[in-house]
C-alpha cells in the first residue's frame, strides 16, 4: 500500500486535515501539532519520511516561510535520489491563491517541473486529494504491472473507439464538449469513456474521472451542487435555493464547467433521465451551459437512452455512441483476459463451453470467472443456468444468482437500504458495517458483481445499479430492523440540530437531502433554507408510490398556497402538477378537472408532452371512475403521439381486461411484459390474458410457466394477492384442478379480504364449476370490496352480477332493466354484457 507524507505549515491545517481524514492514518503521515513549536524533532520527521512513497508539498505563503517545511523538502529531495530509500516522488501543490509560479521562494527543482507535473493552483481539498490519488495509482502501476492491468482492464470496442478518434481529430468541425455513451446498465459505459479518453491522449493511464449520478427527479440545482462538491466550487444548498432565475443557474453551471476545464479534469455523469429525456433530447439548460464554455471535452454522460441522432448530428458540442453487447470474439477475449488477471486457467474447451452461454454483457463474463475462482470449472459446467440467469435485463434472476440463500433476508434488506437512500456516503456505509459485519461482506460481493458501484471525486459515494434499484423499490423490500433503528437515531439527531449551522454545514449533501426528504414525508419541521424543488419532487414521488395520497395533496397545496410552486421552472412545475393530478384522480376529487387544465394553458399547449400528460391523466381519471370507453379513447390519444408510451399501453391493457376483452389486451400486455420482464404488474396482465387464451402455443405455454415460476420464487414467502391469483388461475384453467384453485383463493382472502383480483377469480371458477351458492357469496363480498369509491372496478361487479342472475333463472329482459338503472354504463358495455347473458341462457336451456 502506497503511503504519502503531507508536508505543510500548521497554518494550513484546515486545508490539509480533511485530506488526511480521507486517506486515513494507515496511508498518510500527518500531524496537526505544529513543528514550529518544537514539539517534534527532526529525527522523528525523517523516520516518518522513510516510510512514505510520495512527499506531498503544500505550497502557501506560510509553508514557503516555514523553516520546518524547508527542512522536510530538502530531506525529501536527498532521499529521492537515493536508491536506499523508499521515497519515489515529490508532488507539489499550490494551495494559496496569492502564490505565483514565479515566486522566488519556490525551489528551482520544483519550478522546473517534477515527473512531468506542472505547478497549478488547487483551491479545494477534494481536488487536491484526487490529484494525490492519481499520483499514487501512477506510482503503483509503475511498480506492479498486474495492478496496472487490473486498473486498465478493457477489451474490444475497436470500431467504437475508432469512430470517436475520427471525430475528435476532425479539424473541419469544432471540438466536442460532451461525450454521450448510451447503453444498458453494466454494459461498460464508464470503462468505454475512460478508454477512448486514454486512446486519444486526453487523459493519462492512471487518471480516473470523477463520477456523479443524476436521477429523473433531479435538475440543474442538483448538478450544480454535485459538481461543486467535487471541489470545483463552494456553493451550498442555501446558495442555490436563493437563486430563482434559471438563466442565473445556467450561468453558474457554465462557470463550474469552466473551472473543471481550467484544472484539465473530466467528469462522468450516470444519467437516469435527468439530462437526457425519454424523447431522446438533451435538457435545454444543459445545452445552454455547454455553449458558454471552452471548445474542449469536459464531461461524459452515461445514459440508458440513445440520443436523437437526427437532432444532434450537426451540434458539435455533442458526440454520441451507443454500446450494445460485446461481439462473440470480444466476449472470449474479455473472458480470457480477466481469467488470467484473476489467476484462473481455462482450457480451450472451457472457454468454448462458457462462450455459448454468454450474451455480451461484461458483468456476466466476470461473474463466470468469479464462480470458477470460488468453486471450480466443473461447478460451472454442472450449473450452466447460473451463467444464463446473469443477464442485463433480469434483475430478479441476477439477484437470485448472486445472493447466497442463507443470507437472502439480510442481503435484500441491505439492498433496500441502499436503494431507498439512493446515493449513500461511504461514511454512512462504514457505520452500517459496524452494526453487523455481514453487511460489509455482502457489500464487497455486490461491488465485484456490479450490483453497486462507487461514484464521486474519490469514490466516496455508493450507488445501486439502476436496474436493481428500480426492482428493489418496486417490490418494496423491508429495511432490516437494525438499519431502521440506526436511521431513526440519525434523523432524531438531525432534528435536534436542524437549526445549528455548525452541524448542518458539516453533513454531506446527500445525507442532508435524505434527512430533509424523510422529514417532509413525515410532516416534520424543515427550515425554508433547505427546501428546493428536487427535494419536494422526490418526496412527492415516494409518497405517491407508497400510496400516501393525502400527504401528496397536502404538500403540493402548500407549495401552491405559499407561492413556491410559481418560482419553479416550467419542467419542475409540470412534474409536480402531474403527480398532483394523479393524486386527485385517486381521491376522486372535484378539483381534478380544474387542475388538469394546467397542461392546456397557453404556455404549455404547444408542447406535445403537455398534450400527452393531459390525455394520460384524463384517461387515468376516467379509468378510476369507471368510464372505461372514455379512458380507452384518452389512452389511444397518448399512443397516437408517442407509440412507445409504456404507461399508456399498460393502462389501456388494464382497461381491456376490466372490459373482459382479453383478446384486445393480449398484444398490449405482451408488449409491456417483454419491455419490463421484472415488473410484477406487467407479468400479471400478460398472465391473465395467456391463461384465458384458447389453444396456447408451445412458446406461450413456456412464457406462462416462466411467469408463474418467477412469481413463486419471488413471493412464495412474502406473498401478495397476485401470488394467490396467478397460482389459482393456473390450477383452474391450465391443470383443471378447480377445487384446489378455490381453496387457494380462500386462503388468499384470509390475508387480503378485499382483493378484487381474488374475488373476481373466485367467482369465475365457481362459475366454471356451476356452483351457484359460491357465486352468490362471492358476489356479495365483491360488492362490499368495490363500494368505497372504487368505481373503476364496478364493471367487474356488474358483469358478474348479470351472469349470476342469468344462471339463477332471471330473464334477459329483467337483467336488462337492472342494467339500465346503472347510468354510468355505456350502451356498448351493456350490449357486451347482454351478449354474455345470452350465452348463459342458451347453455341453461340445453
Amino acid at each position: 500500500m502506497s503511503k504519502v507524507f503531507l508536508s505543510h505549515s500548521s497554518c494550513d491545517k484546515e486545508f490539509v486535515r480533511p485530506i488526511a481524514e480521507l486517506f486515513g492514518k494507515d496511508r498518510c503521515i500527518f500531524d496537526e501539532v505544529t513543528f514550529e513549536g518544537g514539539m517534534k524533532n527532526i529525527d522523528e520527521i525523517f523516520r516518518n519520511m522513510d516510510n512514505t512513497d510520495i512527499f506531498v508539498y503544500f505550497i502557501s505563503d506560510y509553508s514557503l516561510n516555514s523553516d520546518w517545511v524547508k527542512i522536510e523538502l530538502n530531506n525529501a529531495q536527498e532521499k529521492l535520489y537515493s536508491s536506499s530509500h523508499r521515497l519515489k516522488q515529490i508532488f507539489p501543490i499550490i494551495i494559496d491563491p496569492k502564490i505565483m509560479y514565479s515566486d522566488k521562494r519556490i525551489a528551482d527543482f520544483i519550478k522546473a517541473g517534477f515527473n512531468g507535473y506542472n505547478l497549478r493552483h488547487i483551491n479545494h481539498y477534494k481536488l487536491a486529494y484526487e490529484k494525490i490519488i492519481s499520483q499514487m495509482i501512477n506510482l503503483q502501476m509503475s511498480i506492479d504491472s498486474k495492478f496496472a492491468e487490473k486498473k486498465n482492464l478493457f477489451y474490444g470496442r475497436d470500431a467504437e473507439i475508432k469512430k470517436f478518434k475520427e471525430r475528435y481529430d476532425d479539424s473541419s468541425r469544432n471540438p466536442m464538449k460532451c461525450l454521450v455513451v448510451s447503453g444498458i446498465e453494466g454494459i461498460g459505459r464508464r470503462s468505454f469513456v475512460r478508454e477512448v479518453l486514454k486512446s486519444a491522449k486526453i487523459i493519462k493511464s492512471y487518471y480516473f474521472p470523477a463520477t456523479i449520478s443524476l436521477s429523473r427527479n433531479e435538475s440543474i440545482e442538483d448538478l450544480i451542487i454535485k459538481i461543486s462538491n467535487l471541489g470545483f466550487g463552494k456553493y451550498s444548498l442555501q446558495d442555490i435555493i436563493s437563486i430563482s432565475s434559471l438563466n442565473s443557474k445556467v450561468e453558474l453551471l457554465s462557470e463550474l464547467l469552466l473551472e473543471v476545464q481550467r484544472y484539465n479534469e473530466h467528469i462522468v455523469i450516470y444519467d437516469d433521465k435527468c439530462l437526457i429525456n425519454l424523447d431522446r433530447s438533451v435538457k435545454l439548460w444543459f445545452e445552454e451551459a455547454l455553449k458558454k464554455i471552452k471548445n474542449e471535452i469536459v464531461i461524459s454522460i452515461a445514459s440508458n437512452i440513445k440520443l436523437d441522432s437526427m437532432k444532434y448530428r450537426t451540434n458539435d458540442d455533442f458526440f454520441f455512441i451507443d454500446l450494445s453487447g460485446l461481439e462473440k470474439s470480444e466476449c472470449a477475449g474479455l473472458l480470457r483476459t480477466y481469467a488470467e488477471l484473476e489467476g484462473v486457467n481455462f482450457e480451450r474447451d472451457d472457454i468454448k463451453f462458457i462462450q455459448g452461454s454468454l450474451t455480451g454483457y461484461p458483468p456476466q463474463i466476470m461473474y463466470c470467472v468469479d464462480l470458477v475462482k470460488e468453486y471450480d470449472i466443473m461447478y460451472l459446467k454442472n450449473n450452466p443456468h447460473k451463467i444464463v440467469d446473469y443477464s442485463s435485463d433480469k434483475a430478479s434472476a441476477i439477484l437470485n444468482a448472486v445472493i447466497e440463500e442463507e443470507k437472502e433476508d439480510i442481503s435484500y434488506g441491505f439492498l433496500s437500504f441502499l436503494s431507498e437512500y439512493d446515493t449513500v456516503p461511504s461514511s454512512v456505509i462504514y457505520e452500517i458495517f459496524k452494526i453487523n459485519p455481514l453487511y460489509e461482506e455482502i457489500f464487497r460481493r455486490f461491488i465485484v458483481l456490479t450490483i453497486v458501484r462507487c461514484i464521486g471525486a474519490s469514490n466516496e459515494y455508493i450507488k445501486v445499479n439502476s436496474v436493481i434499484q428500480d426492482y428493489i423499490l418496486r417490490n418494496k423490500y423491508s429495511l432490516p430492523k437494525d438499519i431502521l433503528n440506526y436511521l431513526k437515531e440519525k434523523i432524531k439527531e438531525f432534528n435536534q440540530n436542524i437549526d445549528n449551522p455548525k452541524y448542518t454545514d458539516f453533513i454531506d449533501f446527500t445525507e442532508l437531502s435524505y434527512y430533509i426528504k424523510e422529514n417532509m414525508k413525515n410532516d416534520e419541521y424543515v427550515p425554508n433554507k433547505f427546501l428546493y424543488s428536487t427535494l419536494f419532487l422526490r418526496s412527492i414521488v415516494e409518497l405517491y408510490n407508497d400510496m400516501k395520497i393525502d400527504k401528496v395533496i397536502t404538500i403540493i397545496k402548500g407549495l401552491k398556497n405559499n407561492g413556491t410552486f410559481e418560482m419553479y421552472d416550467p419542467i419542475t412545475q409540470s412534474q409536480i402538477q402531474y403527480y398532483y393530478c394523479l393524486a386527485l384522480a385517486r381521491k376522486d376529487s372535484n378539483e381534478f378537472n380544474e387542475q388538469v387544465g394546467f397542461f392546456r394553458r397557453s404556455k404549455f399547449n404547444k408542447d406535445s408532452k403537455a398534450y400527452i400528460n393531459y390525455n394520460f391523466l384524463k384517461g387515468f381519471n376516467y379509468r378510476l371512475s369507471g368510464q372505461l370507453e372514455f379512458a380507452e379513447n384518452s389512452f389511444r390519444n397518448v399512443i397516437s403521439k408517442n407509440r412507445n408510451h409504456s404507461r399508456a399501453k399498460r393502462e389501456l391493457a388494464t382497461v381491456y381486461i376490466l372490459l373482459e376483452q382479453y383478446d384486445l389486451a393480449f398484444d398490449l400486455s405482451k408488449h409491456n411484459y417483454k419491455k419490463d420482464l421484472a415488473n410484477i404488474y406487467q407479468m400479471q396482465a400478460y398472465f391473465e390474458c395467456l391463461v384465458r387464451k384458447n389453444n396456447l402455443s408451445l412458446q406461450e405455454k413456456k412464457e406462462l410457466d416462466k411467469i408463474l415460476s418467477t412469481v413463486n420464487n419471488l413471493y412464495s414467502e412474502r406473498q401478495l394477492d397476485i401470488f394467490y391469483q396467478m397460482n389459482a388461475l393456473y390450477k383452474a384453467f391450465i391443470e383443471n384442478r378447480q377445487n384446489e384453485a378455490i381453496q387457494l383463493l380462500k386462503e388468499g382472502l384470509t390475508k387480503f379480504d378485499t382483493s378484487t383480483y381474488l374475488l373476481k377469480e373466485l367467482f369465475d371458477i365457481y362459475r366454471e364449476c356451476g356452483n351457484l351458492t359460491g357465486m352468490k357469496n362471492t358476489l356479495e363480498s365483491l360488492a362490499s370490496a368495490i363500494k368505497d369509491g372504487r368505481s373503476g372496478f364496478e364493471n367487474i361487479y356488474v358483469f358478474r352480477e348479470a351472469i349470476y342472475e342469468a344462471y339463477s333463472g332471471k330473464s334477459k329482459a329483467d337483467i336488462e332493466i337492472n342494467l339500465n338503472r346503472r347510468k354510468s354504463l355505456s350502451h356498448s358495455i351493456k350490449t357486451r354484457i347482454l351478449s354474455k347473458v345470452d350465452d348463459v341462457i342458451s347453455k341453461r336451456s340445453l
